[in-house]
């Protein structure tokens, strides 16, 4: 059993992208951070599809189940965040990818990631605690499931304009070409699992994994609703004022009314709160027929809670926005 599942592409990038349309430009200090941490989760994806790239060169001669970017739920109330995990019959592997150019300094006591670059000083949550903290998380979780089964761990950096000033005392580091040469050594492993085994524990895990939901965004960035621009805003980036008209579409790329209304609700879910009222949409799309508001409720997959006059309107981030 050989199964890979593909790593999608951050919902995180194109919602900042989207928040960005809406933030007035006096807002600098906002804009500045929304700005760098695109940047950051874009280059952080692309160092994972090539972390992704590199585990599938290598040559497995066992089963494996390869898991990108996930979060499982380990108890009630830890979840932990991997970007690479790597089931096996004889071992588990974990990856912490980072995409990172520059001069690196990895501090213990508190630990600290210290990157300089461009002659700017950057200081990061250490990639060290993150996948200490996963591996001990995922440990409680084996033992509490009855598997005996080792756990190796590694840092990944795929950037190849990277300069290790101090290096990690505690986590190993790997680079790209290094990881299918790291991961055959580990498959001369014996096995620690028959092959019903492996089957229960992939699921098992699979079933522990939880969609990562970064949403709303507006909290993030100190950003109050009321002072962000309003109505209906295209895929390209323009205003576009509501009608009636079946007919109406984006007068600078032609996108359709109904695909710059339904990017325009997804907006709000994302960058504003999981709820929504009647009136809050109308004051959103700058519409003032409830009636309207309402049939489009209907197309949209909603969890109606209290009376008309006080219903609220509840999204559920798992689920696609407007019913099929």
């Amino acid at each position: 059993m050989f199964i890979i599942i593909t790593r999608p592409v951050p919902l995180q990038i194109q919602a900042l992208n989207r928040l960005l349309y809406r933030v007035p430009p006096t807002h600098h200090q906002a804009i500045n951070s929304i700005r760098q941490d695109s940047e950051r989760i874009l280059a952080g994806y692309k160092g994972e599809l090539r972390v992704d790239h590199f585990v599938q060169e290598t040559h497995f001669k066992l089963p494996y189940f390869y898991f990108p970017n996930v979060e499982l739920q380990i108890s009630k109330f830890r979840f932990v965040q991997i970007d690479s995990l790597i089931i096996t019959p004889s071992y588990i592997c974990i990856f912490e990818v980072k995409n990172m150019r520059g001069v690196l300094r990895f501090h213990e006591n508190p630990y600290q990631l210290v990157q300089i670059v461009d002659g700017e000083k950057r200081i990061y949550e250490c990639p060290q605690s993150q996948i200490i903290r996963a591996v001990s998380s995922l440990k409680y979780w084996l033992q509490n499931n009855k598997y005996e089964i080792p756990i190796y761990y590694k840092i990944v950096m795929p950037n190849t304009n990277t300069f290790i000033k101090k290096r990690p005392k505690k986590v190993q580091l790997l680079f790209n070409k290094e990881i299918s040469i790291f991961l055959e050594q580990l498959n001369s492993l014996p096995h620690k699992l028959n092959a019903e085994e492996f089957r229960l524990l992939c699921n098992q895990l699979k079933s522990q994994i939880k969609p990562y939901n970064p949403f709303p965004l507006c909290q993030k960035y100190n950003l109050q609703p009321e002072n962000l621009m309003r109505g209906m805003i295209c895929t390209c980036g323009a205003s576009i004022e509501y009608s009636s008209r079946r007919s109406q579409c984006c007068s600078n790329c032609k996108a359709p009314k109904q695909v710059i209304l339904e990017q325009t609700l997804l907006d709000w879910f994302q960058l504003f709160k999981p709820t929504i009222t009647n009136k809050e949409c109308r004051g959103f799309l700058q519409i003032e027929d409830k009636f309207t508001i309402s049939r489009l409720f209907k197309k949209m997959n909603l969890n109606p809670i209290g009376k008309t006059k006080s219903r609220v309107y509840h999204y559920d981030y798992n689920q696609p926005l407007f019913k099929k």
